[in-house]
């Protein structure tokens, strides 16, 4: 089961989308739970938990996480091998209500918003959840190198699709979602600046 680790808490959730910024994360900092998501792993060493679904990403990016002291979640076992802790996964729509697992909604920020609601969170923050290149660029750090894939606009789609779903199921379940992200194709849950997020407005 996946536990309920931060009651009624604001949670953060780190993606990385072209418009993150290292000062949107260090703004973060001590302000909310924070769940780094991938690569965001590496710019909030210091972030309450991460998530990360892909094994592939795990081979390359697993042995370099020495630094990250918080929790580690997976999406396959093997990843175990890491230090993380393997949580499950399930195709279908919107999120899941059901502690045993995660709904998969293509992306892994997906799951990390999935995540966040079993964790208890009373508001969660999206935080480079760009769903959208920026002039040929898919993430902040440009594109994961072989043999790990990049999102297609056919995918950021979809993820686009699944966030709808997930906001529908949001509703009357005491977790509200609000959109921090500078730049961002996702229309499912209301937008603020990060500041006015982090201030609960």
């Amino acid at each position: 089961m996946i536990p309920r680790l931060w009651p009624g808490s604001t949670v953060v959730i780190l993606a990385s989308g072209p418009s993150l910024t290292v000062e949107d994360v260090d703004a973060c900092r001590g302000r909310a739970r924070v769940v780094a998501v991938n690569n965001t792993a590496f710019l909030a060493p210091w972030a309450d938990a991460m998530y990360a679904m892909d094994k592939c990403w795990w081979r390359v990016y697993g042995p370099r996480l020495t630094g990250f002291a918080g929790l580690k979640f997976c999406g396959y076992r093997e990843s175990e091998a890491y230090g993380a802790r393997w949580i499950s996964g399930r195709d279908g729509k919107g999120l899941s209500a059901d502690n045993a697992f995660v709904r998969y909604g293509g992306n892994s920020g997906f799951q990390a918003l999935n995540l966040a609601y079993h964790f208890g969170a009373a508001r969660v923050i999206l935080l480079g959840f760009d769903c959208q290149g920026r002039e040929g660029v898919r993430h902040y750090f440009g594109d994961h190198p072989e043999p790990l894939g990049n999102p297609t606009q056919a995918a950021f789609a979809r993820w686009i699709r699944a966030f709808r779903e997930a906001a529908i199921d949001l509703r009357g379940t005491g977790c509200e979602v609000v959109n921090a992200t500078r730049s961002t194709a996702i229309d499912a849950f209301p937008r603020l600046t990060l500041e006015e997020a982090l201030c609960g407005r």
